[in-house]
C-alpha cells in the first residue's frame, strides 16, 4: 500500500511521472485532495483531470490516529502541519510515502518512495 503526495498526484495527472504506478492500493490524504483542488490559478480542466485521476483511488480522513501521529510529527520535526498529516496518514496506514520532496526523508517511523518526474 502507497500514499501518493500531492506533487505525486500532479506529476499523474499532467503526465510528467518518469514511471508508470505498479497495481497495488493507492491511498490519498484528504490535505492532498484539498491542496490540489484549492490552487487558486486552477483550470477547470485542471480541476476536472485531478478529480477523475482521484476517484479511484482511497482518499483518507482526519481521524484521531492520523491527528495523533501528525501532532507527534510536528513536534518532532521541521514539516508544514499538512507535510506532517500527510506523512502521519502513511504511518498509521503502515503505508510507504511516494513523494518528491526530500524533506520527508528524515522522518521518523515514515517509509518513502521516492518519485521522478520526466522534467
Amino acid at each position: 500500500m502507497t500514499v501518493l503526495d500531492t506533487n505525486v498526484l500532479i506529476l499523474l495527472a499532467t503526465g510528467k511521472l518518469a514511471t508508470q504506478l505498479p497495481p497495488q492500493t493507492y491511498l490519498v490524504s484528504v490535505i492532498s485532495k484539498i491542496e490540489m483542488l484549492a490552487f487558486p490559478r486552477i483550470t477547470a480542466q485542471e480541476e476536472r483531470a485531478l478529480l477523475d485521476l482521484i476517484q479511484d483511488l482511497t482518499i483518507v480522513g482526519l481521524d484521531d490516529d492520523v491527528v495523533a501521529q501528525a501532532i507527534q510529527l510536528k513536534r518532532a520535526t521541521s514539516l508544514r502541519l499538512p507535510d506532517a498529516i500527510i506523512a502521519a496518514t502513511a504511518i498509521v496506514a503502515q503505508a510507504e510515502l511516494m513523494t518528491m520532496d526530500k524533506g520527508f526523508l528524515n522522518v521518523p517511523g515514515l517509509r518513502v518512495t521516492p518519485a521522478i518526474s520526466i522534467l
